[in-house]
């Protein structure tokens, strides 16, 4: 019943917290840009993270309207 961890691949899922969503505002126009579209706001839903050379997250967020999208 737990989660199967592949080496060098991303964790379980962990709710939205203060750092993730500083992450997320940190990188907004990298985000956008990557995404093809503009947003006002973005709140993080939830995120994993991957230790290798450092430290990658991939976060889901919803934009103000509504709109999913994932950021690595």
């Amino acid at each position: 019943e737990g989660m199967i961890l592949i080496r060098g691949g991303f964790g379980e899922s962990k709710p939205a917290d203060e750092y993730s969503q500083e992450l997320l505002n940190r990188h907004q126009a990298e985000i956008q840009e990557k995404l093809g579209f503009g947003y006002d706001s973005a709140e993080v839903i939830d995120y994993q993270s991957q230790v290798v050379n450092g430290v990658n997250y991939l976060i889901n967020a919803r934009t103000s309207n509504g709109q999913i999208f994932n950021a690595t």
